[in-house]
């Protein structure tokens, strides 16, 4: 397998709900939570079980890092008022 063959291998996997939890570090609830807010949009298998890319773990760790920055600053707004 050539390096380019590896890098599409691992662009197409796929993981379930509790791997891409662990992988971006929340619970599996936050990533339902997500996909029914429609910031997430994880495939499905043939039994609606969500299947969660490279890239859908990539865009929840960021939406879920965001959310943290910005609820750190209304804190630190809300200390000084």
């Amino acid at each position: 397998m050539t390096e380019s063959d590896t890098a599409m291998a691992m662009k197409d996997e796929r993981r379930g709900i509790a791997g891409a939890a662990h992988q971006v570090g929340c619970s599996e609830w936050t990533l339902r939570r997500l996909d029914y807010q429609g910031i997430v949009r994880p495939a499905r298998d043939p039994w609606g079980r969500r299947l969660y890319t490279a890239e859908d773990i990539a865009l929840a760790r960021r939406h879920l890092a965001e959310r943290a920055e910005r609820n750190a600053r209304s804190a630190g707004l809300a200390r000084r008022g």
